[in-house]
């Protein structure tokens, strides 16, 4: 996204936000938050960051909630709606 304008402040065209390589080294506690239905990141990519903290990290600090059927920028009016109660 964005690419032609802003070549030459990325590192890559793909991902600028390379999370993947810092996930790992994060001391506070992590809440992740994705659904199924995203239809701009895929769930894989959640999943592959939750994958990677816990490999190194273990589970004890970070908690994965995947929900369902809402759309890529929706997912915080789940949360303030009265379906985000589903999530407790």
């Amino acid at each position: 996204m964005f690419y032609e304008d802003y070549q030459d402040n990325i590192k890559f065209k793909e991902d600028h936000f390379a999370n993947i390589d810092y996930i790992a080294n994060i001391k506070g506690r992590i809440l992740m938050m994705h659904s199924t239905a995203d239809e701009i990141i895929p769930i894989q990519q959640a999943r592959l960051l939750y994958n990677k903290y816990t490999h190194k990290n273990g589970d004890r600090k970070i908690e994965f909630i995947e929900v369902e059927k809402i759309k890529h920028n929706s997912l915080h009016r789940f949360i303030i709606s009265k379906g985000g109660n589903q999530l407790q």
